[in-house]
């Protein structure tokens, strides 16, 4: 909460309160876990821009090319 002070991203409306809180993924109970968590959701994403890039650079073999 501080640091929503701090940032101006407080908010509070008693007439209108939250209703849910968090994230809607499965969070570790593990302190370690929870901080590693992220670091696994960044490396699959990379893993996976990676593949794309090098995807569209294999050559395309036409079809009626004779080898």
């Amino acid at each position: 909460m501080w640091w929503d002070h701090i940032f101006g991203t407080f908010h509070y409306d008693p007439d209108s309160p939250p209703m849910a809180y968090g994230v809607t993924d499965e969070v570790p109970q593990s302190f370690v876990m929870q901080q590693i968590l992220p670091l696994v959701w960044i490396w699959r994403d990379v893993k996976a821009g990676t593949s794309r890039f090098f995807a569209r650079l294999r050559p395309v073999r036409s079809l009626d090319a004779a080898d």
